[in-house]
Protein backbone atom coordinates (compact mmCIF):
# COMPACT_ATOMS: atom_id res chain seq x y z
CA UNK A 1 0.00 0.00 0.00
CA UNK A 2 1.43 3.38 -0.89
CA UNK A 3 2.02 6.10 1.69
CA UNK A 4 -0.58 8.33 -0.02
CA UNK A 5 -3.26 5.62 0.21
CA UNK A 6 -2.48 4.85 3.87
CA UNK A 7 -2.60 8.56 4.75
CA UNK A 8 -5.90 8.99 2.89
CA UNK A 9 -7.42 6.01 4.68
CA UNK A 10 -6.22 7.35 8.03
CA UNK A 11 -7.62 10.85 7.43
CA UNK A 12 -10.91 9.53 6.05
CA UNK A 13 -11.28 7.23 9.02
CA UNK A 14 -10.99 10.29 11.29
CA UNK A 15 -13.51 12.36 9.31
CA UNK A 16 -16.54 11.48 11.51
CA UNK A 17 -14.56 12.55 14.58
CA UNK A 18 -13.50 15.83 13.00
CA UNK A 19 -17.01 16.77 11.87
CA UNK A 20 -18.44 16.16 15.34
CA UNK A 21 -16.27 18.80 17.01
CA UNK A 22 -17.78 22.22 17.81
CA UNK A 23 -16.91 25.04 15.42
CA UNK A 24 -13.98 27.21 16.55
CA UNK A 25 -15.14 29.89 19.00
CA UNK A 26 -18.41 28.13 19.83
CA UNK A 27 -18.88 27.36 23.48
CA UNK A 28 -21.15 24.36 23.82
CA UNK A 29 -21.86 22.76 27.19
CA UNK A 30 -20.08 19.58 28.19
CA UNK A 31 -22.01 16.36 28.06
CA UNK A 32 -22.09 12.83 26.75
CA UNK A 33 -23.98 14.07 23.64
CA UNK A 34 -20.61 15.27 22.31
CA UNK A 35 -19.75 11.62 21.49
CA UNK A 36 -22.71 11.05 19.15
CA UNK A 37 -23.79 14.49 17.94
CA UNK A 38 -22.21 17.08 15.66
CA UNK A 39 -22.89 20.35 13.84
CA UNK A 40 -23.42 22.25 17.09
CA UNK A 41 -25.03 25.68 17.20
CA UNK A 42 -25.71 27.85 20.24
CA UNK A 43 -28.30 30.64 20.18
CA UNK A 44 -28.32 32.04 23.70
CA UNK A 45 -29.06 29.03 25.93
CA UNK A 46 -30.56 27.02 23.06
CA UNK A 47 -28.31 24.20 21.82
CA UNK A 48 -29.02 22.63 18.44
CA UNK A 49 -27.13 19.57 17.23
CA UNK A 50 -27.37 16.83 14.64
CA UNK A 51 -27.46 13.55 16.57
CA UNK A 52 -27.12 9.88 15.71
CA UNK A 53 -30.09 7.54 15.96
CA UNK A 54 -29.05 3.93 16.33
CA UNK A 55 -26.55 3.27 13.56
CA UNK A 56 -27.52 6.33 11.50
CA UNK A 57 -25.07 9.17 12.32
CA UNK A 58 -26.39 12.73 12.26
CA UNK A 59 -29.89 11.64 11.24
CA UNK A 60 -31.87 13.83 13.64
CA UNK A 61 -31.60 17.55 14.45
CA UNK A 62 -32.56 18.33 18.04
CA UNK A 63 -32.72 21.48 20.17
CA UNK A 64 -32.67 21.84 23.97
CA UNK A 65 -32.82 24.79 26.38
CA UNK A 66 -29.58 24.23 28.31
CA UNK A 67 -30.59 26.74 31.00
CA UNK A 68 -33.22 24.23 32.18
CA UNK A 69 -30.70 21.37 32.52
CA UNK A 70 -29.43 20.29 35.90
CA UNK A 71 -27.40 17.30 34.72
CA UNK A 72 -25.54 15.79 31.79
CA UNK A 73 -26.93 16.56 28.35
CA UNK A 74 -27.18 13.28 26.46
CA UNK A 75 -28.39 11.86 23.16
CA UNK A 76 -31.44 9.62 23.59
CA UNK A 77 -32.38 8.05 20.22
CA UNK A 78 -31.33 11.17 18.30
CA UNK A 79 -32.85 13.74 20.67
CA UNK A 80 -30.96 15.93 23.13
CA UNK A 81 -32.12 15.18 26.68
CA UNK A 82 -31.30 16.15 30.27
CA UNK A 83 -32.77 16.04 33.76
CA UNK A 84 -34.27 19.36 34.86
CA UNK A 85 -32.55 21.51 37.45
CA UNK A 86 -33.48 20.47 40.99
CA UNK A 87 -36.53 22.37 42.22
CA UNK A 88 -37.98 22.77 38.72
CA UNK A 89 -40.20 20.63 36.50
CA UNK A 90 -38.20 21.49 33.42
CA UNK A 91 -39.19 22.47 29.93
CA UNK A 92 -38.98 20.67 26.60
CA UNK A 93 -36.44 17.85 26.80
CA UNK A 94 -35.27 18.95 30.25
CA UNK A 95 -37.52 16.60 32.22
CA UNK A 96 -38.16 15.91 35.93
CA UNK A 97 -36.38 13.08 37.67
CA UNK A 98 -38.26 9.89 38.45
CA UNK A 99 -38.31 6.13 38.08
CA UNK A 100 -40.54 6.50 34.97
CA UNK A 101 -37.32 7.17 33.02
CA UNK A 102 -36.37 3.49 33.44
CA UNK A 103 -39.38 2.26 31.43
CA UNK A 104 -40.49 5.30 29.44
CA UNK A 105 -38.73 7.13 26.63
CA UNK A 106 -39.11 10.26 24.54
CA UNK A 107 -40.11 12.32 27.59
CA UNK A 108 -40.83 16.04 27.27
CA UNK A 109 -42.50 18.83 29.21
CA UNK A 110 -44.96 21.28 27.63
CA UNK A 111 -46.16 23.91 30.07
CA UNK A 112 -46.98 21.93 33.22
CA UNK A 113 -47.67 18.65 31.40
CA UNK A 114 -45.20 15.77 31.21
CA UNK A 115 -45.49 13.46 28.18
CA UNK A 116 -43.60 10.20 27.64
CA UNK A 117 -43.73 7.02 25.59
CA UNK A 118 -44.29 4.24 28.16
CA UNK A 119 -45.00 0.52 28.06
CA UNK A 120 -47.77 -1.17 30.03
CA UNK A 121 -47.56 -4.66 31.61
CA UNK A 122 -48.77 -6.24 28.33
CA UNK A 123 -45.89 -4.63 26.41
CA UNK A 124 -48.18 -2.19 24.64
CA UNK A 125 -46.79 1.29 24.06
CA UNK A 126 -48.79 4.21 25.47
CA UNK A 127 -48.30 7.98 25.45
CA UNK A 128 -49.55 9.09 28.85
CA UNK A 129 -49.52 12.63 30.17
CA UNK A 130 -49.23 13.89 33.72
CA UNK A 131 -50.22 17.37 34.90
CA UNK A 132 -47.20 18.26 37.02
CA UNK A 133 -49.26 20.81 38.97
CA UNK A 134 -50.87 17.79 40.69
CA UNK A 135 -47.44 16.57 41.90
CA UNK A 136 -45.45 17.90 44.79
CA UNK A 137 -41.88 18.83 43.91
CA UNK A 138 -39.57 16.00 44.94
CA UNK A 139 -42.19 13.24 44.71
CA UNK A 140 -41.34 10.26 42.51
CA UNK A 141 -42.95 10.09 39.08
CA UNK A 142 -43.35 6.47 38.04
CA UNK A 143 -44.83 4.33 35.25
CA UNK A 144 -47.78 2.29 36.56
CA UNK A 145 -49.04 0.00 33.81
CA UNK A 146 -48.35 2.52 31.08
CA UNK A 147 -49.59 5.57 32.99
CA UNK A 148 -47.49 8.32 34.58
CA UNK A 149 -48.27 8.60 38.29
CA UNK A 150 -46.93 10.94 40.94
CA UNK A 151 -46.24 8.96 44.13
CA UNK A 152 -46.80 11.10 47.21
Amino acid sequence: MTIWLRTTLCICGMLPLLTSLPAPGQQVPNGSYLKSCGQFHMNGAMLTASCATGGNPGAFVSTIDTSACGSDISNKAGALFCLAKPGTWGVGRAVPRGSYLESCGDASVKGTVLFANCTNRNGISTIPRLNLASCRMGNNITNVDGQLVCIR
